[in-house]
């Protein structure tokens, strides 16, 4: 299945290039994402994505297999397995970088082969998920990049005693291990579909199966 998605960082190009490949850094900005370790190019660690009331979690590893600096393209290659089940997922990632009046827009062509429940919701569903996730996923980008750096030798600064704490320079990325609710990303008609679609084959297949009983 080929997903292809797009967006926009506000920072030059040669900045969002070192950012992305800094895998340690960024990975909190994908929701429901933990990395776990890095070793050189492969970094390893758990996704978890809720649907409703089904929960699913994933354990695995992606490496950057391609990262030609001058094309500013970068292929990835991830695959896991759920740790409560039979599923499986892989998936190559291709993201290309184009640097447009000072801002970057980032294509990214997803090639993605899931099997077990999350197959079931079919493409339409998957690639709208997937849309949404990567403009929350943009979003928290864009925050961390243009958020400041502290300098490793300036002092730290002194709490005031007094009146309400000072605002963030930038929005938190999610907490490590929250799951994304893959329902609160589905737009009102899809969640009604799956609403209606979902009881009717739960209903299809307990009818199948005590059929299979009474033989």
């Amino acid at each position: 299945m080929l997903i292809e998605n797009s967006f926009r960082v506000p920072v030059p190009v040669e900045q969002a290039w070192r950012t992305l490949l800094d895998v340690p850094r960024i990975a909190p900005c994908l929701p429901g994402a933990t990395l776990d370790e890095s070793e050189g190019t492969t970094h390893r660690g758990r996704v978890k994505v809720k649907v409703g009331p089904i929960q699913l979690a994933y354990k695995g590893e992606a490496t950057i297999a391609e990262q030609d600096e001058v094309a500013r393209r970068l292929v990835l290659v991830a695959t896991g397995r759920e740790t409560r089940g039979s599923g499986a997922a892989s998936a190559r990632v291709v993201a290309e970088l184009v640097e447009r009046d000072g801002a970057t827009d980032v294509q990214v062509a997803t090639d993605l082969d899931l099997t077990g429940k999350p197959a079931q919701f079919g493409r339409s569903i998957i690639s709208d998920v997937s849309g949404r996730l990567i403009d929350q996923f943009a979003t928290n980008l864009a925050a961390l990049m243009v958020a400041p750096q502290a300098s490793p030798t300036a002092e730290p600064a002194v709490a005031p005693t007094s009146g309400p704490p000072p605002s963030p320079a930038a929005p938190a990325p999610p907490g490590e291990g929250a799951a994304l609710d893959v329902w609160t990303l589905l737009p009102p008609p899809v969640r009604v579909g799956v609403r209606v679609v979902l009881p009717a084959l739960l209903l299809l297949a307990t009818g199948w199966l005590l059929g299979r009983r009474g033989r």
